[in-house]
């Protein structure tokens, strides 16, 4: 008898409380674009909050909308963004945990670290073929974008130099409405930081990666 209650009970809450046995589900934006360096981000939060019971949806929209969606609430929050960005989005609230980062690089058409004359311009392989046509002494781009650049297009004599110029690294953030899961989700990232997960699967994605354009 005592079974037979215990069963009714169980198939009470599972009618009335559908949401309870369903697996919760977070949506975050990104910026449109950039997939060899946004991809990294996904993959670890996907990694980490599957350890938490959670599935991840990520959204591939304009970086601008991107932060208004998750700024609003509209979506749960942003795959990754540098530090600083909380000052000006408020409600994004960012874990401390960095997933992801990208050095930022000197290409040069001949080795050596004296850098005497440096182009700016916005699109790396723009930057690289002056460089290669000798229109430009240094290019600063990415440690991702320029040696995907230099295969894709068969871009010969141009050198990527170390070490780097500098590195930006990049933080998980959520809207406040979900601000209950940063602690939990800082820790499952802490972690993987500690075991090398994150750097595994950082590294795992860039060799397939570059498998397009060998």
């Amino acid at each position: 008898m005592s079974y037979l209650i215990r069963a009714l009970c169980i198939l009470f809450l599972m009618i009335t409380t559908p949401w309870a046995f369903s697996q919760q589900r977070l949506v975050l934006t990104t910026t449109l674009g950039l997939e060899y360096f946004n991809t990294i981000g996904e993959l670890v939060l996907i990694e980490a909050y599957k350890k938490i019971g959670i599935k991840v949806e990520v959204l591939r929209v304009p970086s601008k909308r991107s932060l208004t969606m998750s700024n609003s609430g509209q979506s749960d929050g942003e795959v990754h963004r540098i530090k600083s960005i909380t000052q000006n989005f408020t409600n994004l609230i960012q874990s401390p945990v960095s997933i992801n980062h990208v050095d930022i690089v000197a290409f040069s058409t001949y080795p050596g670290t004296i850098f005497p004359h440096v182009q700016t311009v916005s699109i790396s392989k723009q930057g690289l073929m002056m460089l290669a046509n000798n229109r430009a002494e240094i290019f600063l781009g990415d440690s991702l974008s320029g040696p995907a650049t230099i295969k894709e297009n068969n871009i010969q004599g141009v050198y990527m130099l170390s070490p780097p110029v500098k590195t930006i690294y990049m933080y998980h953030c959520l809207n406040k409405k979900n601000a209950h899961l940063i602690p939990e989700i800082s820790q499952v990232l802490k972690a993987m930081e500690a075991s090398g997960s994150i750097k595994e699967i950082r590294d795992h994605y860039m060799i397939e990666y570059f498998k397009k354009f060998d």
